[in-house]
């Protein structure tokens, strides 16, 4: 087990990762009904709550941890959302203010992008999301556990079920597509799934 001040530095020092992750990773039914603000939230305080269970002493193996409670925390709300018994007519948008935190969620996104393609403002912002909902499973899981979560290609190819080498190429090309989709908006929306494996 961490000691109290160390778990909750390296809990500090990952929250605008965390954010920036979730409201990636977030499908956009899901990123509609909550705030990734909020899920980030409740993963910090599931955290806090959880870190007797902690055994990693190390920065990798606490982001590692960490990153394992989002996507955890990720499936369970899409499960909750996904229900029959959801009234979506009587759902409001969870955005009310966006403000500062979209400075802190350009800063993360830009750890996968170009300057060329940095956003500076909330519309660029959204067509970066609208861009990377386009990609598919595996190319979002990458970059998502490499550029925004941090953590290593051998990390990440566990997870993905890859070797190391195969979560680099992999990245090589998911950051390809993202450029490609980005540089083209003039794309159609409806762009089959099946066409972005490559």
């Amino acid at each position: 087990m961490t000691d109290g001040p160390r778990f909750e530095s390296l809990l500090n020092a990952q929250i605008p990762a965390l954010q920036a992750f979730l409201r990636l990773r977030t499908k956009r039914a899901l990123r509609d009904r909550e705030s990734h603000v909020d899920l980030a939230q409740s993963i910090c305080r599931e955290a806090l709550e959880g870190k007797e269970r902690y055994e990693h002493h190390d920065a990798a193996g606490f982001k590692n941890w960490l990153f394992t409670l989002a996507r955890r925390k990720l499936a369970e709300r899409d499960r909750h959302w996904n229900t029959d018994k959801r009234d979506i007519g009587r759902e409001q948008r969870a955005f009310a203010q966006e403000g500062d935190e979209s400075v802190g969620l350009v800063e993360q996104y830009a750890t996968f992008s170009t300057p060329s393609m940095h956003a500076s403002s909330r519309e660029q912002l959204a067509e970066i999301e609208r861009a990377f909902d386009r990609l598919s499973e595996e190319q979002r899981e990458v970059i998502s556990l490499v550029r925004i979560a941090g953590l290593s290609h051998k990390e990440a190819g566990e997870i993905l079920g890859v070797s190391e080498e195969g979560s680099r190429q992999l990245l090589r090309r998911a950051i390809v597509r993202l450029s490609i989709l980005l540089d083209s908006k003039t794309a159609p929306e409806n762009e089959s799934k099946s066409d972005d494996r490559e």
